[in-house]
This record gives structure tokens, C-alpha cells and sequence, in this order.
């Protein structure tokens, strides 16, 4: 090192006659990572000075989304533990997309580095990390235990949260979880967990953090009456977030706010609170809110909607903040209030002004004008607001403000609201703004923000010359959003919005449906001249085609360039060519396969000598074919390139990707062994080998202690029922003795019972612990005497099993007394004694519509929603779904009729913890499980066979269920907004007259659909006499894109809505086409009123708008 620097100093620094100092200090710190690195290609000295600058003064690195775990391992020893000064490690997603690149694995290798403080990586994907990486951290005594003072993690399981107190140092800690139990440092300062948790969580936290300066939790528990108890060891406390659902905020103790004038030091604190009449305890509250002076950050959401809203609650909420002087950021949220109330000018002349505040941030539903021009002041540097109807008094002038965020989802293009507050502030003062409705006008007013660094524009109105408009030279950050007129080659656009920005580093166009190949083409060149490495998005960009794609094959200069929800973009091998080369460049959603030929799998084999001589660049192909859902395709290019000739016994018929895979890391072999028997497209003994080999890798000790390996185990296990009769003896009694030796005793009774050996053993070592997880427990009377006399020797293992007991004594092996009678809560496992219990009751029967019976239950109320229990029997088979009859919480009425302009934002997402048990206790019956449910996924769903489920009656089904609440997030983002989904719009018109034609129905077929290269027609049959109509979804065709060829199998998942997505409307299926005739769906019954036909051109025809909401799973 120390040569290094005397070689920098002599042979560089004295030639330009600049001292050390200024480069190190002055020069190099300005540069960005990818400047840097450009730089060092100039000369020898020139990259000898940067690789001293880095190697001494570098403090923070950023792993960018795409590393995968191999890639970050070689960037750990070649680079950062060489690094004298780092101390922030980040992971940068550019808030976009969900990454499956890197994992706990990954993440581990950072363990040797000495001298980090800080990790960020709150942007990683909750599927990608699940915080085992901090255990390994521990296991191989990381130095990053003891330097470590600032954490953040996105996600982190039960078992991590119990070993964070082994950051000795660690100051601030962020984290998502829904912990029960936690261990912390007794150092630490500051905590936020996003996350429902428990009053006896909260409990913990506090008597192990006494330190604490800043707690941000969201409690699902009635805590109010207690928490100002729990609180007060945090006497250092001067930020105090609390987030609960509505339940839980409208009980309130009255003393609450009183409580906290004891924190002397609190300046920053965040509240829900519901608004009622002027007798509730939450009114008289507000007395105490207004004593807290000390108050610089207040954050203020109104929480549960009520029809009556009594304006002397609305009032008394802007006297008691207004009294708070010290107030310099203010939040006030009123959204979940959807009446007017109005207030008398003398109301506001009444009320002092918050002449300190510099941030205000402000929603409601249009109802609340004077309180918001009330609390704009002319003191304010930053101003969000999200409304609609607002009116802006335009008397009002802001000379400081930096920050405009103007939000609403329903702005109107002739909206003046956002024009009229531009005009009212100091142009060169303004560096972020967020506006909408744009028109020519409000350009020219933009061009004059010197200052101006983001901009994002919603709704620009139809211009069609940009020559008044430059915007700023400093701009870094552009986005254009829901600009539906826009083409990208009007009268110098570009000039205007792209040249004329030198230092622009990041463009979005999202829903710029007109914009065109030329325009990206134009933007290419900029880029290749540019300076700096720019990023690009384009979201439901409908006129880019695959023409645009190969501008970019010679592009050096881009960091990212992402097309995601882009229908014309299809999938060529010219295209597959450049994504291989081009890693920056990413194509997600809309993406259209190509032909698949199952006859002539030479077709898959690759000739490309950068794919079939690099293991690392096949698994890009292959993760990219899986990410396309093109399972089919991945099995035949890892069967053709990897695996043909593997189990031969000439080793010179392996292939050389293959020989690769025997000598790589753990977590590639993994991959290609998995994904290769999961993407089986036929039976072959290389899918028996490959099984093999994923157990064997699985279950072998040495890697038992990897990260991610029990997860692994299961998802072989459950591979296991779909390839047991593709798997060979031997192989079959390889698995089978893994699972007996890791206890997996339920599907060891679901394989192969011949075996004596096998049960032997599993009934010795079964114990009482183990009956509830046993719901094959039935087969154990499959096997000989010897062994059931066992069984009789422990039968008090059994003794809540009633229906496994009686069947024991008819086969006469020995006396077993009748179980006692038990109570309801002594019928489940501990962990769900004190969950929601109640026992439903399914009555069977046909519709004139289906051929197999099927039940519903009456609904029953959980948690402030309503669930109901279906059944569904054909073919030797019971289908059960727990599912969610409703996403609206029942605090929002009753009636649907109420709700017909709701759309899909106002469902909620409740993920619960769940069992079911048929009323015998039959252990077979036992089920349990854990999912999230919202819109998107109703029905949580199982299957068993029906004679081994007792019937209640001769014509219903009786069952117990209980069910744990673990987190309720209302009004989410509608799901079906998701990239993952594409949305169908379709009118049926019925003709009224064709009644006389048809006996008893109308049948009507949609238009063709096209998703993802596959083609689907939707059928409405409205039944004459009852006015009940059905939807069916059909695959109309097999042939893909490339019309040469055609699909075996196309398994989707599909949804039914209403033209506004209302919750209620939603009618969900899944199915997998294997052929033309079939048709999937049902009819719809409840909530029709969401669907009310449309009379158009008198009675002749009725008009039904239905949204088809489909996620292609796999193609094949």
C-alpha cells in the first residue's frame, strides 16, 4: 500500500502539480462509483489514484439489484475487506421491482468485513431475504457484531428476532415482522417495526430498551387502558409513532395524552384517531393533545367512517393542534371522513396560525378547503397535498417553498388547482415538484425553476409544440405519468424535456400509451454521449414494439433500462440474445412467449459459446425463461445443454455444463437440480437422478446448517406427491429414509406403506406431540398385527382421536376405552386454544348449474370481517375452502347496494393463522395452515378424500375451526393492480329478443383475449326464468405466438370483477387447460346487484361490463 501511494505521488501527482489533498479531498469525492471506475481506464497513473482513493477512503458500497449470491461473494474478498474505511453497506432496488437474485446466502458472505456501522436493506424483497442471514452472521462470529450501530431489514422471521441482542453496539434497528418474542441490546436508541405486534411484545421492548429515544410500532391488541403504564420506563423518550386498526383506536383511555407530559423530552409523535360526537372519551382527549407544547412533529390520521359527523369534533381537532406553536412538521390525514362539514370565516379568524411550521402534509376527500388553507402558512418549505375538489385560496403567496407534491388518483385534466398554486410561490426557490393536469402555461412556469431537481408530471394535457418550454439544467429525476397524448415527437420534446437537462440521471414513462420506438431511439443516442450511466422505465408503454429493443445492443453507458407491462414487446431469439448480453437491460409482465416444440427438443439446444461454456451465464438464461413462466422451455434447455447423458455410464457423454455443476457451490446446484425436476415435462429416469441429487444436497449434514435449507427440504417433500410413481425403488427407499430420520411422518405414511422396517420405526418414535400433524395417521391401520398391538400399547397417544380409536378396535386387536367427551378447546392444539373457535355447519346439495354436490356455510364473523366455509365434492374428492366472503370490513355496512362506487382500493389484506377438524376429531380432518387474504386470494383451499370424512348428516358436513389474527391492512392498493395480473375489460351485449329462440339460457362468447401469447375467450349464460347469469373462461386455442407451433398445457389463475374491480364482484378460479372444450367458472349469485346490466337502445339489449383479471402461472 504504502508503495502504491509513492508511485501515485511521483509519477502522477507532482506532473499535474496538484497535492495529495486536493485530489483525495477536493476532486474525488464529487465522482460518482461509475465515474470512478470509468476513470481508471485513461492511463495506469490515473488508475493507480483511484484504486488509493477507494482502498482508503471509500465508506460506502451499494449492492444494486440483480447481484446474485456468487457475484457479491467475489465483491466481499476481492474488494470490501480490502476497504480501510467502510462503513455503509445498502441494497439499491430503485424502488421498482421485486428481486429473487440475491438471498440470505448471499447476504451472509459479508461476515468477514470489520468496520461497517451501517446496513440498509430495507429495499430487499420480503421473498428474497427473511433475516437468516444475521444467524449466520453469529455462527461464524462476525466482526460485523460488534461495529455494527445502525440496522435495517426488511423482513425477519420469529427465530431471528430472539438473536438481535447480539449486536453488542447496535444504536438503531428497523425491522418488518410480526414477532411474538424479541431480544434486544439494552443500548439501543431507536426501533421501528413494521408489523402488527402484541401488547406482550410491546412489554418486552420496553423492559429490555430502557434507553430508547425513538419507538415507531403498529400494535394489534386493545392496549389504550395500559400503555400509559407500559411506556413510562422510556424516560428518554422523544419520538413515540403508534399505528393500531380502528377497533383497537376507539378505546381510548381518556388519560392517555395526560401520560405522556411526563416525557419532558417528546418533540415527534404520530396518532390515529377516530372522530365521534363531543361526549366520547377521544374529544375530551384532545384537551390533553393541546398541552403537549413541546410538539415540533405531530402526525394526525382520522381513523373509522361514520355517516353523522359532528363538525364540533372536526373543529375542536384544528383549535387543539393551532395551539401548538412549536410545530414544525405537520401530517393531518381526513381521508376516512367522506362528508363536508363547513365552518364560518369568524371560526378561522379566531384561531391562531402555526407561524413556525416549514412541513405540511395534508389528505382528505374534498371536504375540508378551510382547514387546509388554515394551516398553509407562509413559512412552509415543504407542501404535500392529496384531494380532490380542493379549493386553493390564491391570496396566499410562499416564498420559501423547496418542496410541492400535488397527489390525487382522480385529478381531471381541466383541474386549475395545481396551475394556481405554482403561481403563488418563488420559482427559483422550488427543487422537487409533483404536479398534475399540466398544460403549456404550467411548462413555461416549470422552465423557470432554476433550482428544480425532480419533476414529476401526471396528466399532461394534448401540446403539440414544446418550443416556450427548457426545463431546468438541473434536473436529475423526470417522470411522466398517465400522459395519453404524448408521442415523444412532438415539436422538440426532446429537446426540451431530455437535451436540455445535462445531468438528468433517471427517466420514467409510466401509462404513455402513444409513445414511440423513434423516441427511445433518440434517447439511446443521448445516453451513449452522455456522461454519466442513466436508468430508464417504461411502464404500460403500449406502442413500444421489439424494434426499439435493438437500439440499445450497443449502449455502454446505461445502469439500468427496465420495460415492464409492455404488450407489443415479444419474445425472439434475437431479443432472448440481448437480454443474455445485456444484463442492465430487464423486460417484466406483458412479455409473450414464443413456440415451444415438444417434438424436437434440438430445438433447445444452445450454441452460443459464452451461455454453454459459463454455468453462471446458463443460469441467467434459465432464471429468465422461469421468470417468463416458460417452464416447459427451462426443462428442455437444462435437459438438451446440462443433463442429457448424465446418468449414462460412459462419463464422456456428459455434458460439459454438467461436469461444471458437480465442482460449483452449493446454492447453484441446488438451483438447477430443482428447477429441472420442478419444470418435468415427462417421466425419465434423469428426472429420478436429478431427485436424487437435490436430497442427497438437501439433507446431507455438512449443508443442513446452511441457510435456507429447511425450506428447501420442504419444498422437495412437496414435490414428492407429483413424482412418487416417476421415482425409481431405489430411490424411492433413499427418500423415504431421509424422512424418517427428520420425522417427516406424515409423508412417510403417504408413501409407500409396504414396507414393515420403515413403520417399525416410525411407530417407536412416534410421540403425542406428533398425532396432530398426521393427517395420513389413518394409514398406520394399513399395517400387519405385530405392529397394531403397538399401537395399542400407546394409546393414549390417540386418546383425542375418536375416529382413528373406533377404527382401531374394529380391527380387534385389543381394548380401547371410548374417549371422554371434550370441550371445544380441548379439541385443538395448545396454540390455538385461545383463537377464535366455532364450529360451522355445510349443508350439500346440486344446483341446476353443477353436476357435484356443493355446500356453503352460513357466514360467521371474525375479526370484523365475514367468513364462510365451502365444500365441494367430485370424483372421490372433498374440496374445502376457508374463505373470506368479504374484503370490506362489516364496520362499513351491510348492504352492497351502499358501496356500488367503491372500487378494488377499498378491500383489505388480513393474514391469518388457521385450523379445521371434521367434528369427530378425526386426525385426518386436521388442518392447519397460514396465508394472506384480501381480493386477489379469497379462498384458502384443501382437498382430502371423501371417505375419510365423516359426515355430520346424511346431507351436511360439520367442522371446527379456529383462526388467529396476525396482521389486517384496510383499504390496500387494489392487488389486481399488480404487474403480475393483466386486466381484461369486456362488454357482453345480450339481445333480449333472442328469448323466444332459446328454450332456457342465452349463451354469448367474448371477443378473443391475448395474454402472454395464449388465446381465451370469456361465455355469459343467463339463465331465462331465474335472471341468474354464469362466466366461464375458455382457452380457445393452442396455438402461441409463433403460430407453427402449440402448447400442451396452460395452467392460470383468473378472476371475475365488476368494470370498477369492487371487492365484492370478484370471483375467483384456477385451472390448468389441457384442452379446448372445457370452460371454468361459475355463477354469480351474490353481489349481482355489482353487476347490473345496462338497457342500451330500448329493451333490445343488455349490457354487461366485466373485468377478467388473469395471472398466467405456467405455459407448457
Amino acid at each position: 500500500m504504502q508503495q502504491l501511494e509513492e508511485e501515485v505521488d511521483n509519477q502522477f501527482l507532482l506532473i499535474q502539480g496538484l497535492s495529495h489533498e486536493v485530489w483525495f479531498e477536493h476532486i474525488l469525492p464529487f465522482l460518482s462509483s461509475s465515474s470512478l471506475l470509468s476513470s481508471r481506464l485513461i492511463n495506469r497513473n490515473f488508475s493507480s489514484l483511484i484504486l488509493s482513493y477507494i482502498i482508503k477512503f471509500k465508506s460506502e458500497f451499494k449492492i444494486q439489484v440483480g447481484y446474485p449470491n456468487v457475484l457479491l461473494a467475489k465483491i466481499v474478498q476481492s474488494l470490501l475487506t480490502k476497504l480501510q474505511n467502510l462503513k455503509t453497506i445498502t441494497y439499491e432496488d430503485y424502488n421498482l421491482l421485486e428481486d429473487f437474485c440475491l438471498t440470505d446466502q448471499g447476504l451472509s458472505e459479508l461476515h468477514p468485513l470489520q468496520y461497517v456501522e451501517n446496513v440498509d436493506f430495507a429495499s430487499l424483497g420480503v421473498r428474497s431475504s427473511d433475516g437468516l442471514f444475521i444467524k449466520e452472521w453469529i455462527d461464524r462470529e462476525s466482526p460485523i457484531l460488534q461495529s455494527l450501530r445502525r440496522l435495517s431489514v426488511n423482513y425477519v422471521i420469529d427465530d431471528v428476532c430472539v438473536l438481535l441482542d447480539n449486536f453488542e453496539n447496535l444504536k438503531s434497528l428497523r425491522i418488518v415482522s410480526g414477532c411474538v418474542k424479541i431480544k434486544l441490546p439494552s443500548q439501543l436508541e431507536e426501533l421501528e417495526i413494521v408489523g402488527g405486534i402484541e401488547i406482550d411484545t410491546l412489554h418486552q421492548i420496553v423492559q429490555q430498551c430502557p434507553n430508547l429515544k425513538r419507538l415507531c410500532v403498529n400494535l394489534f391488541s386493545e392496549f389504550i387502558t395500559e400503555l400509559r403504564d407500559d411506556l413510562k420506563p422510556l424516560k428518554n423518550l422523544t419520538c413515540l409513532r403508534i399505528d393500531v386498526d380502528d377497533v383497537v383506536v376507539y378505546r381510548y383511555d381518556a388519560n392517555f395524552f395526560e401520560s405522556l407530559k411526563s416525557f419532558e423530552n417528546l418533540t415527534e409523535l404520530q396518532v390515529p384517531w377516530p372522530i365521534s360526537d363531543t361526549n366520547s372519551i377521544p374529544y375530551k382527549n384532545l384537551n390533553h393533545l393541546g398541552q403537549l407544547s413541546q410538539l415540533t412533529s405531530l402526525k394526525f390520521k382520522t381513523v373509522l367512517r361514520y355517516r353523522d359527523i359532528f363538525p364540533k369534533s372536526i373543529g375542536k381537532v384544528v383549535e387543539t393542534i393551532s395551539s401548538l406553536h412549536s410545530l414544525t412538521s405537520l401530517f393531518l390525514d381526513f381521508s376516512a371522513i367522506d362528508v363536508k362539514v363547513n365552518f364560518s370565516h369568524e371560526f378561522f379568524d379566531n384561531i391562531p396560525k402555526l407561524h413556525n411550521l416549514e412541513e405540511f402534509t395534508y389528505a382528505d376527500e374534498g371536504g375540508f378547503s378551510d382547514i387546509f388553507n388554515h394551516f398553509c402558512v407562509t413559512t412552509l418549505k415543504h407542501l404535500s397535498f392529496k384531494s380532490v375538489g380542493l379549493t386553493i385560496q390564491t391570496d396566499q403567496y410562499y416564498p420559501n417553498l423547496e418542496c410541492i407534491q400535488m397527489v390525487t388518483n382522480e385529478i381531471e385534466e381541466d383541474d386549475l388547482n395545481h396551475f394556481k398554486m405554482i403561481q403563488q410561490v418563488n420559482l427559483s426557490k422550488v427543487k422537487i415538484l409533483k404536479i398534475g393536469s399540466v398544460n403549456l402555461e404550467t411548462l413555461e412556469l416549470i422552465s423557470q425553476m432554476t433550482n428544480l431537481e425532480e419533476l414529476s408530471i401526471v396528466k399532461m394535457r394534448n401540446i403539440s409544440s414544446f418550443k416556450t418550454v427548457k426545463l431546468p439544467k438541473l434536473l436529475r429525476y423526470l417522470v411522466l405519468e398517465e400522459c395519453h397524448y404524448l408521442t415523444g415527437n412532438e415539436e422538440d420534446f426532446f429537446e426540451s424535456f431530455i437535451e436540455s437537462c445535462p445531468l438528468l440521471e433517471k427517466v420514467e414513462f409510466c401509462t404513455v400509451p402513444l409513445l414511440q420506438d423513434s423516441f427511445v431511439k433518440k434517447i439511446c443516442a443521448w445516453i451513449e454521449n452522455g456522461a454519466d450511466h442513466k436508468k430508464l422505465f417504461f411502464w404500460k408503454c403500449a406502442s413500444l414494439t421489439n424494434d426499439m429493443i435493438y437500439s440499445f445492443k450497443d449502449i455502454t453507458k446505461c445502469k439500468f433500462v427496465i420495460f415492464q407491462e409492455c404488450p407489443q414487446i415479444h419474445y425472439t431469439r434475437e431479443i432472448s440474445e440481448i437480454l443474455t448480453n445485456h444484463e442492465f437491460i430487464q423486460i417484466f409482465g406483458g412479455f409473450n412467449s414464443n413456440s415451444l416444440d415438444t417434438t424436437n427438443t434440438s430445438n433447445y439446444v444452445i450454441n452460443d459459446l459464452n451461455v454453454i461454456n459459463s454455468l453462471e451465464t446458463f443460469e441467467t438464461v434459465i432464471r429468465n425463461s422461469l421468470d417468463l413462466k416458460q417452464h416447459q422451455k427451462a426443462f428442455f434447455q437444462m435437459l438438451t445443454n446440462m443433463f442429457e447423458g448424465c446418468i449414462s455410464e460412459n462419463t464422456k457423454d456428459e455434458k460439459p455444463l454438467y461436469r461444471e455443476l458437480q465442482k460449483s457451490e452449493f446454492e447453484t446446484q441446488w438451483f438447477f437440480y430443482y428447477s429441472f425436476v420442478m419444470c418435468a415435462a415427462f417421466a425419465d429416469r434423469t428426472i429420478d437422478h436429478c431427485f436424487r441429487k437435490a436430497m442427497e444436497l438437501v439433507f446431507t449434514e455438512s449443508n443442513e446448517k446452511l441457510i435456507n435449507t429447511q425450506e428447501k427440504k420442504k419444498l422437495l417433500i412437496d414435490l414428492l406427491e407429483d413424482l412418487e410413481d416417476q421415482l425409481e425403488e431405489d430411490t424411492l427407499k433413499f427418500v423415504i429414509e431421509k424422512l424418517l430420520e427428520n420425522r417427516y411422518f406424515d409423508k412417510t405414511l403417504s408413501v409407500g406403506i409396504e414396507s414393515h422396517e420403515w413403520h417399525e420405526k416410525l411407530v417407536d418414535s412416534m410421540s403425542e406431540e406428533d398425532i396432530f400433524q398426521l393427517p395420513y395417521l389413518h394409514n398406520l391401520l394399513n399395517l400387519n398385527t405385530d405392529l397394531l398391538g403397538r399401537i395399542v400399547k400407546k394409546s393414549q397417544l390417540f386418546k383425542n382421536c375418536a375416529s382413528f380409536i373406533q377404527k382401531l378396535q374394529d380391527t380387534s386387536i385389543g381394548p380401547i376405552s371410548d374417549p371422554e367427551s371434550l370441550d371445544i378447546r380441548d379439541r385443538v392444539p395448545e396454540r390455538f386454544k385461545n383463537a377464535f373457535l366455532t364450529e360451522v355447519m355445510v349443508p350439500m346439495g346440486k344446483t341446476e348449474w353443477d353436476e357435484e354436490q356443493s355446500g356453503e356455510s352460513l357466514p360467521f364473523e371474525a375479526f370484523g370481517y365475514r367468513w364462510v366455509l365451502k365444500l365441494s365434492e367430485e370424483g372421490g374428492w372433498l374440496s374445502i375452502y376457508l374463505s373470506l366472503a368479504s374484503p370490506i370490513p362489516i364496520s362499513n355496512g351491510s348492504e352492497t347496494s351502499e358501496y356500488e362506487t367503491l372500487t378494488g382500493n377499498d378491500g383489505s389484506s388480513i393474514e391469518i393463522s388457521f385450523m379445521l377438524l371434521n367434528f369427530d376429531n378425526n386426525p385426518h380432518t386436521y388442518f392447519s395452515g397460514r396465508n394472506i387474504l384480501s381480493q386477489s386470494e379469497r379462498d384458502y383451499y384443501l382437498s382430502i378424500r371423501s371417505n375419510l370424512v365423516q359426515k355430520f348428516s346424511e346431507d351436511s358436513y360439520k367442522f371446527l375451526i379456529g383462526m388467529n389474527a396476525i396482521s389486517i391492512k384496510e383499504k390496500i392498493p387494489c392487488p389486481f393492480l399488480s404487474s403480475k395480473y393483466s386486466i381484461h375489460r369486456i362488454s357482453f351485449h345480450v339481445p333480449l329478443e333472442l328469448k323466444n329462440y332459446y328454450y332456457n339460457e342465452i349463451k354469448v362468447y367474448s371477443d378473443p383475449i391475448t395474454t402472454l401469447g395464449t388465446k381465451w375467450t370469456v361465455k355469459l349464460e343467463k339463465k331465462l326464468d331465474s335472471g341468474i347469469f354464469g362466466l366461464y373462461l375458455m382457452l380457445s386455442s393452442f396455438d402461441l405466438y409463433d403460430e407453427k407451433s402449440a402448447l400442451s398445457k396452460c395452467r392460470v389463475f383468473f378472476h371475475f370483477a365488476n368494470k370498477n374491480l369492487h371487492p365484492d364482484s370478484t370471483h375467483s378460479y384456477r385451472k390448468t387447460f389441457s384442452d379446448t372444450s372445457s370452460s371454468v367458472g361459475g355463477q354469480i349469485v351474490k353481489h349481482r346487484e355489482l353487476f347490473k346490466p345496462m338497457i342500451i337502445n330500448g329493451e333490445r339489449f343488455e349490457t354487461y361490463d366485466i373485468s377478467l383479471i388473469m395471472e398466467i402461472k405456467s405455459i407448457f
